[in-house]
């Protein structure tokens, strides 16, 4: 009964109520509704902007026949999503691009990173070049006395013989200075000038020969200034070893061999534990042929010394003197393992190594001098005989 009412009641409205009001009624209300979509569209619009689904809402809202909404919709919309997400995306892909940025150029960082390790690798490969050439070898100690083998240079003084001189009074003027010492003995020294016994006839006018030290022959002149300085300090402090010890270099470089011996005895008198003292009266001896006295006057300089490295050389020069080649290889060897800037001991040290026969050993060691002493004679005379007598050899 309820549905046949119903559809009596629908029947009576469609004939009593006019078409016209109700399609007038349905298009106003469409019209508004409309209106408010517009609206509710670009609210819509600009809310999805950042959730980037505006053209799926706005698509349906495009639906309506009008054409004036859709491509209103259409132009802001792709203006928001072409304009607003530009700028929107700019500013934050900024940010988000550094950091992956950051690491992408850390990642091309690593053939940066392999010209840093170049930049590395050459700031370490400078050290060696500047500790060669901004810090050269330093010079030896100028306190002390240190030389090279051989040590003894013989020369001969030429003597044209006067009327009235012997044998003796050639031994009263040039005792000090005939070396070697054996030569002081004056048979031996007139059998050196084919002078026969029993005769022993001197020739006025006729040339006489006596052996003696090429550095003796240096003239005894210079440093006055400094000696008397030295005197009127030694006046007030007698036993000063410092004041002792310049004085004795310089008597030993004006050649005054006996001052410089008497100045380094008193030197070791006073300070008995002086390293430095003891090698340089060691030296003295050595030149001047007292080897057993040089020889306890370097071993006490090693004893005394902080760094042993100069008479550790001058104790294996001796030993060269004495033909003693493997004790003078293995004081060359503590020399240069106590200080191996001390180019006289590797020198010395090529030197012995030829003697006993290990000349590779001795050219490879003045082939490394000669990046120091380049312009060293006497290193490049000797390198120069033995590659010569190596390709000779071969």
């Amino acid at each position: 009964m309820g549905i046949i009412a119903g559809i009596g009641l629908i029947t009576l409205l469609i004939y009593a109520v006019p078409w016209s009001l109700v399609s007038q009624t349905l298009t106003g209300s469409i019209d508004s509704l409309s209106s408010q979509l517009k609206q509710i569209q670009f609210a819509q619009v600009k809310q999805p902007k950042n959730a980037s689904v505006p053209p799926e809402v706005s698509a349906p809202a495009t639906l309506t026949d009008e054409t004036a909404p859709s491509p209103e919709a259409s132009t802001p919309a792709t203006s928001a999503v072409e304009t607003t997400t530009a700028p929107e995306i700019a500013a934050p892909e900024t940010p988000i691009v550094e950091p992956p940025s950051t690491p992408e150029t850390s990642a091309p960082t690593t053939p940066s990173g392999e010209t840093s390790p170049v930049l590395e690798v050459s700031t370490s490969a400078t050290p060696p070049i500047e500790a060669a050439l901004a810090t050269p070898i330093p010079p030896p100690d100028p306190r002390l006395l240190v030389g090279r083998y051989p040590v003894r240079k013989y020369t001969d003084i030429r003597h044209k013989i006067a009327p009235g001189e012997t044998l003796y009074s050639f031994i009263r003027v040039y005792g000090d200075r005939i070396f070697p010492k054996k030569y002081q003995d004056w048979e031996l020294l007139a059998r050196y000038n084919n002078i026969r016994p029993p005769q022993y006839i001197m020739r006025p006018g006729a040339v006489f020969l006596i052996p003696t030290l090429e550095h003796l022959l240096l003239p005894n002149t210079g440093y006055e200034t400094e000696l008397k300085q030295i005197q009127s300090e030694l006046a007030k402090q007698p036993n000063n070893p410092e004041l002792l010890n310049q004085r004795a270099i310089i008597h030993f470089r004006r050649n005054e061999l006996n001052q410089a011996r008497a100045t380094l005895q008193r030197g070791v008198r006073s300070s008995p534990k002086n390293g430095i003292l003891h090698n340089n009266l060691g030296f003295i001896y050595m030149i001047i042929e007292d080897d057993e006295r040089a020889q306890s006057e370097f071993e006490l300089a090693i004893t005394h010394s902080e760094k042993p490295a100069v008479p550790h050389c001058n104790l294996g020069i001796l030993y060269m003197t004495m033909e003693k080649f493997d004790q003078a290889i293995k004081a060359f060897e503590s020399a240069l393992q106590a200080d191996a800037n001390l180019l006289d001991a590797k020198y010395n040290l090529a030197l012995a190594h030829e003697k006993v026969g290990n000349v590779d050993l001795a050219r490879g060691h003045l082939r490394d001098l000669t990046r120091f002493l380049s312009d060293d004679a006497e290193v490049t005379s000797v390198l120069e005989r033995l590659t010569s007598s190596q390709v000779t050899g071969e």
